[in-house]
Order: structure tokens, then sequence, then C-alpha cells
């Protein structure tokens, strides 16, 4: 769910005055829903407050700030306990009970995940099932700066607000210096605490980004964290200098009817995308149904058959380099497979997305660009109103999802995650299965 707002409100009136920590009522909002709807242990009834100590959450929102907004969540990193400890409020130190929520980013939004706790504890009071709130980062921002004010003021005699007030000194001061803010921003996506970074993957991966931007070397740091971010970022942009070319002038004359709409709006990076791609389709005047290889690679001035034979770069992400006019693209999937179509239409998708990136990265993290392209790609090779007039009335069991698969030039995965999106199937659907296809043959909505 798309939220506007993030609220931390402490009620003043009925804070503790005897207790030094000031514990004190403390509503958490994302727009019209509470984080903090706890179950009353007298009057067994919802109430959408908690009580808790504010400075203990203000000093942990402080200390994780640069994790919190602009670390994304990786493929099983929730389960790391270090990952845990900078995302997940009840990782908050003190004797209190916190909300089962974690907080990561995803580009220009910050997500609210509720935890297991949030479903089957009954200390909490959530409707079921319990939905992800998403919101934009200039919200969160607000909000939090609002509650580190109010906490400063409310606890002022607090013998430890003297130090908390320091360390929100020095996060105003990096948030608003480009140059330490451009560092903390990297080291929190490539998953390290602000100075923890080794300097000299912090300093390689600047001179990337003094090449190809600070936006493309972030994608590319989430996608492979830590002291190899470098390395791998090297290998793929080698890997794509020396990768399949197709014509990037043809992709951008593709994409130029969607490029508006791959900026932040409202709309959630899927619902552009799946927009850009409706528009591509008709500016081509690709009928509906499957694209065939022959009008897929025209749409590119490259041969099928190159497409299909390429190299396969290495494993980490795949990418796309530009050369004059002319884009490079190292491929993840292995030669003559389903998925080089499902990355080409990614490529295309990132088009959209980024007209004159120098290199876009093809990568499994879930930021907004990578859910972009994703998205792209499903409704560009299989519209979910085509795919639905394929199946018609069948039932859906494995064997039409495969035919669905096999006429639309799909990997299956492609067709089931999109009937999970479209509520056609349930979500547990995608559990029941362990793909051959990789991982970023799939867009998920549901962040």
């Amino acid at each position: 769910m798309v939220a506007e707002s993030v609220s931390i409100e402490i009620d003043l009136d009925r804070r503790s005055v005897v207790d030094t920590d000031g514990i004190a009522p403390i509503r958490m909002r994302v727009g019209e829903h509470a984080l903090t709807m706890v179950r009353d242990l007298e009057t067994n009834q919802p109430r959408d407050t908690l009580f808790a100590q504010p400075l203990e959450l203000a000093r942990w929102l402080a200390s994780h700030w640069w994790r919190l907004r602009y670390e994304p969540k990786r493929a099983n990193e929730s389960r790391s306990d270090g990952w845990r400890m900078r995302h997940e409020l009840s990782a908050i130190s003190g004797d209190r009970i916190w909300p089962p929520w974690m907080i990561y980013g995803t580009g220009e939004r910050v997500v609210f995940e509720p935890l297991v706790a949030a479903v089957f504890d009954r200390r909490f009071a959530f409707d079921q099932p319990v939905p992800m709130h998403a919101v934009m980062v200039s919200a969160l921002d607000q909000g939090v700066d609002a509650f580190f004010a109010a906490v400063t003021a409310a606890l002022a005699s607090n013998p430890r607000i003297e130090r908390f007030s320091r360390l929100v000194e020095q996060l105003e001061h990096e948030r608003f210096d480009e140059e330490y803010a451009a560092w903390r921003r990297l080291e929190a996506r490539l998953g390290y605490d602000p100075d923890e970074a080794p300097e000299v993957v912090m300093e390689r991966l600047a001179q990337f980004a003094d090449e190809f931007g600070e936006d493309a070397v972030a994608e590319a740091a989430m996608a492979s964290p830590g002291a190899n971010a470098a390395d791998a970022l090297e290998a793929v942009v080698s890997a794509a200098k020396h990768g399949l070319q197709f014509s990037l002038e043809a992709a951008r004359d593709t994409t130029a009817m969607a490029h508006s709409l791959a900026r932040p709006t409202g709309a959630r990076a899927w619902q552009r995308a799946e927009e850009a791609a409706a528009r591509v389709r008709a500016a081509r005047g690709i009928a509906s149904g499957p694209i065939s290889r022959k009008v897929f690679a025209e749409l590119l001035s490259v041969s099928w058959d190159r497409v299909r034979d390429a190299a396969q770069g290495p494993a980490v992400f795949g990418g796309v380099v530009e050369d004059q006019n002319a884009g490079r693209i190292s491929f993840q999937s292995i030669p003559n497979t389903k998925p080089r179509r499902f990355e080409m239409a990614r490529a295309l998708g990132d088009v959209a997305w980024s007209p004159n990136a120098l290199f876009s990265p093809l990568t499994s993290v879930k930021t907004e660009r990578q859910q972009f392209q994703k998205a792209f790609a499903q409704s560009f090779l299989a519209p979910i109103g085509d795919v639905r007039a394929f199946i018609g009335s069948r039932p859906l069991d494995d064997a039409v999802i495969g035919e669905a698969a096999e006429y639309f030039i799909v990997g299956e995965r492609v067709i089931r995650t999109l009937l999970v999106n479209k509520d056609v199937l349930p979500r547990s659907e995608l559990a029941r299965y362990s793909f051959a296809a990789p991982e970023f043959e799939a867009a998920d909505f549901s962040t």
C-alpha cells in the first residue's frame, strides 16, 4: 500500500514523571495505518499506542538512518543478524516491546514490511493479513525530523539527551553536505555502517561513479554488497564492453513515448512500467499476443541468433554499457534460453527509465529501477490481458501455465508471477516451486 506521510507521536500528558527513561505512549503511523497496534492487557481491546522510551526509538532511527533510508532488502538477507539489527524495530534496545516491522529503502520509496510476529503474536492487534506500506522518502524524512525535534524538546532534562542531540547534529551535517551524503549513501548501499566500509572499495566505486553516474553505481553496489563490490562491478562492465551489441538509438526511439512514465509519481514503479510497455507496443504497432523473435530483434536492430548465442557474463548481475549509439549487454543467463529475451526486454525498459544512462545494471535487488525493468519486460512480452485471453476458462494447472509460457516465449516463472501479481493465483503459489530460471525473470509487485 502506498502512503503519503509518516508520523511518530508521543503523548507527553501521559508520560511517566517518575521513570527517568521517559516512558510514554508512542504512536507510529504510515498514512492512516498505525504500526503500533497492540492489545491492551487489561481490557483485551486494541489500541494504537504502545508504552516505551521515545529516546531509545529516536536514537535507533538516528544511528541507522542511512541504512534504513538507502539499503534494500536482498534475497535472504533479512535473516542475517546484522541486517535485522539495523532494519527491524524489534531490535531496539530496552525492555519494551517494539512494533514488529522492518524498514528498508527501495530508491524513491521506503518500505515498512511486517514481520512474522505481526501475524502470529497475540500481543499485537493488526488486521489480517498485515499489508506492507511504501512511502516516499521525503515523507519519511519529514516525519523522522519532526519526531527528533519533539523528543529533544520533551526530554530536555534527561541526562542522555545531550548525546542524542550531538548525534542528530552530526546526521544533519552529513545529510546536507552533498559530498558527505554521497559517501554515506554508498556505504549504506554496500551494507556498511558509517565509516566502516573499506576505503579502497569506496574509492574505486567513486571512480566508477564519476564515469557512469552515482545512480548506476548505487544499483550495482546493492546487487553485490560488501568488500567485493568494486571487483564485481568491474567484471560486469568488462563483460558488457565485450558483450552483445544492440542499437541504443533504436531502443530510445522505441521507448520515446514512455520516458515520462518512468519518473517518480504517486503510482508504483510496476504500474508505471505496465503503462510504459503498453505505450511501446502501441507505438510500434505490435498486435496483441506474443512478440516474435523477428519483431523483437528488429526493435533493437540486432540478430536474434546473436542474442541467443552470446556468451554468458559474470553471475553476480548483468548490465548494459553505452558505446556511442550502441549498447553492449552482459547477460546473466546461459546461451539459447528464454531468459535472454527477458533480459533484452529489461534493457529496453531501462532505456525508458533512464534514456541517457551510460551504464544500466540488471540485477535482482528490490529497487524501483529494477522493479520497473522487470515489470516492463513482463508486460511487454506477456501483457496480462493477452495471457488471460490465452488461458480462457481452462483450469490454471501446471500444463496450462507451461503452454502459456511457450506461447509467449517466456519462462514459466514470468507467467506464474504475473498471475499472482494480478490476484489470479494466490501468493503462496510461488513458494511451491523451485525455478530453474534466474530470479531476475520475474517482477514481484508486493513491494
